[in-house]
C-alpha cells in the first residue's frame, strides 16, 4: 500500500449547492459502468468467489465525479470543496480523503482557502444500491493565518461539513443491470473490506 495521497485528475462536474440530490445521484450512476465488469471478473456465473472488487482507480473516478461540492454551514458560511485526494487505510478498514476548501463568509470578511482531512468507514445503502460514508472523523483542518477569525468555530465548521459530505457522497454505485442480476441469484452486497488495492464487497444470500 502506498502512503501517498493521490490527486484526482480531469475536470470535475460542477453542481449547484441547492441542486436536487436525485440529479446528483443520476450524474454519479450515469458515469460509472463498473459493476458488470467487476462481477464478470470476480463472480463469473456467480459460481466463483462471491466478491465485488473495486479498484482504487475506480474509487478515485467515482469520487471525482461529485466535486466541486458546495455546502452552506452554520447558516453563514458558503464552502466550496474541491480536489479530493484519497488514501486507503486497510488496517483500520477505513478510507481517508483530504480536500481543498474555500470558505466565503456571507456576512462580510475575506474568503479563506484551507485544507480539510477526513477519515470514514463505509456502508452499503440498499435503497440506493451504493457504498456510502459513515462514522466520519475530522483528522485535519488547516485554515492558515488568514482564517484567524474563524478558528474559534473551526470544529463546528468541520463537523457540519463532514455531516453534509456524509449524507451526499457515494464511493461506488452498483449499476441497475447488476442489481437485477444479483437479485435473480438471491444475493445482495454485504460486508465491505478496505484492501491495499481498493474495496472488496462480499455477496451474501438474501434472507
Amino acid at each position: 500500500m502506498s502512503d501517498t495521497l493521490h490527486p484526482l485528475h480531469g475536470t470535475p462536474s460542477h453542481r449547484a449547492a441547492d441542486g436536487p440530490p436525485s440529479r446528483r445521484r443520476r450524474l454519479l450512476a450515469g458515469g460509472l459502468g463498473l459493476g458488470a465488469t467487476l462481477l464478470a471478473a470476480g463472480c463469473a456465473g456467480l459460481g466463483g468467489p462471491r466478491t465485488i472488487e473495486v479498484s482504487e482507480a475506480r474509487l478515485l473516478e467515482a469520487l471525482n465525479r461529485q466535486f466541486p461540492f458546495n455546502s452552506r454551514v452554520l447558516g453563514a458560511l458558503d464552502l466550496v470543496v474541491v480536489q479530493p485526494r484519497l488514501k486507503l487505510l486497510p488496517a483500520e478498514n477505513r478510507l481517508a480523503t483530504e480536500f481543498d476548501v474555500n470558505v466565503d463568509p456571507l456576512l462580510g470578511g475575506r474568503p479563506i482557502a484551507g485544507t480539510l482531512g477526513l477519515s470514514y468507514g463505509l456502508r452499503f445503502d440498499a435503497a440506493e444500491h451504493s457504498v456510502k460514508l459513515e462514522q466520519p472523523r475530522v483528522e485535519r483542518l488547516d485554515l492558515g493565518s488568514a482564517g484567524g477569525w474563524l478558528q474559534g468555530r473551526a470544529g463546528r465548521v468541520a463537523a457540519a461539513l463532514a455531516e453534509n459530505l456524509l449524507s451526499e457522497l457515494s464511493v461506488y454505485q452498483l449499476p441497475p443491470d447488476d442489481v437485477q442480476r444479483l437479485q435473480s441469484h438471491g444475493l445482495r452486497p454485504g460486508a465491505i473490506r478496505v484492501t491495499p488495492h481498493g474495496l472488496a464487497i462480499s455477496l451474501e444470500p438474501v434472507r
